[in-house]
Parts: structure tokens; sequence; C-alpha cells
């Protein structure tokens, strides 16, 4: 999925003398309807580049998983089958994390026998959850 972010800009007529005030040049069309070469500097010097995932399959997970390490935006329309809803789980899951109460939140997601102290760190519950039990 991707966007096209459009720029409309003019171009100032040239005034003979300064007592003039500049007009917009209504005759000045680019060659092609998108011309990204006529715009003086990259879309991507506003904003970082963002993704909609919607549906997909193994590339789209390897896309998302590198989206998610680089942290650019994205968004997870998680009502789709397949990578996306997977995803979507997995980033409720660590937003657990984050919580008020992080350790009662991730508690299903660990084994029985593990003990944390009373304020442990994201690094801890993070590695303290089981695989096996997030993707039930």
């Amino acid at each position: 999925p991707h966007a096209d972010l459009i720029f409309l800009f003019y171009r100032e007529e040239s005034c003979a003398s300064r007592s003039q005030t500049a007009e917009a040049d209504w005759d000045f069309m680019t060659k092609k309807r998108f011309d990204m070469d006529v715009l003086p500097f990259t879309p991507d010097m506003l904003a970082p580049v963002g993704y909609i995932f919607i549906g997909g399959n193994e590339k789209m997970k390897k896309r998302m998983m590198h989206t998610m390490r680089q942290s650019s935006p994205m968004i997870i329309v998680d009502n789709t089958p397949n990578v996306p809803k997977q995803i979507s789980l997995l980033v409720n899951i660590i937003q657990k994390v984050f919580s008020r109460t992080p350790l009662a939140s991730c508690r299903p997601f660990m084994a029985d026998d593990v003990r944390l102290g009373p304020n442990p760190s994201v690094s801890e519950l993070l590695e303290a959850m089981l695989p096996s039990s997030i993707m039930k």
C-alpha cells in the first residue's frame, strides 16, 4: 500500500519592474501529471515515510518487522487476516508492559514459576514472557 503526496505550488511570472506585484504563472504545467522531480525537496524531509498494512503474506511480515525495528510510523488494520492480525496481537501484548500495572497485565503470558521483583524493568518483563503463551 502506498499513497501519493501531492503538492500544489505555483511559479511566479517574472516582473519587469519592482513596482509590479508578482502574479502566478497560470500557463505553467509539468510534463508529467505527478512529477516528483519538480519538487525542490524530497517528501521524506517533511516527515518519515509511513506504512499501512492490510492482509498480507510472509514478505509483508518481513516489511512489518523491519518497520517496527526502524520505528517508522505504521497503521495495522487488525481486523484483516494473516500477518497484520498476528502483529497487531503482538503489539497489544507489548503495550501491556507499559500499562499502569505491568506485572499484573503481563502475568498471563509468563510461566507460573517466574519470580520478578515488585517493579521489574521492561526488558525483564519481555524476557519473562513465553512465546507459546503469547500465541494462544
